[in-house]
């Protein structure tokens, strides 16, 4: 995705303040950061989910950006047994602009109670992972009051 803003005005609304662009998106109803770094810059949070879920986010903020950025991050939910990897690449795209690249991976352990082939099928098929992604990107738009371009 592209925004019109620069890469440290995307970085910002990413790790300063995630109750604007919380990863659970919609579903989260709260948010309680745990762990911050000396600058107040959250790296471990819990969200409150929709049906009582917490899950547990622990962001490495990566290095402050210059023309670029990276930043990594893990989320844990207990009552379904899933751990999500992003990791983010922010770049410049121009004039003002800036390009943020997502990458994810899911992972539903097995011996967990939400570890069901049907769970996994609907999981895949209903594109889950990416869904949420989209979602939280949208949010890190509206937090840097940003127009946004959806690039392939």
């Amino acid at each position: 995705m592209e925004l019109d803003c620069d890469v440290k005005k995307a970085y910002e609304a990413i790790t300063k303040e995630p109750q604007k662009c919380p990863v659970g998106g919609s579903m989260t109803k709260g948010l309680q950061v745990e762990v911050a770094n000396k600058d107040g810059t959250p790296t471990e949070w819990k969200e409150d989910l929709d049906r009582t879920e917490v899950v547990a986010v622990k962001r490495d903020p990566g290095v402050k950006p210059g023309t670029t950025a990276r930043i990594s991050q893990t989320m844990e939910s207990r009552m379904a047994d899933m751990t999500s990897n992003w990791e983010y690449l922010l770049e410049p795209a121009g004039s003002g602009r800036c390009r943020i690249t997502l990458d994810g991976h899911l992972e539903i352990q097995r011996g967990g109670k939400w570890n069901g082939p049907i769970f996994r099928m609907i999981t895949y098929l209903a594109d889950g992972g990416k869904k949420g992604m989209v979602e939280h990107l949208n949010l890190v738009a509206e937090a840097t009051q940003s127009r946004r371009k959806w690039i392939a």
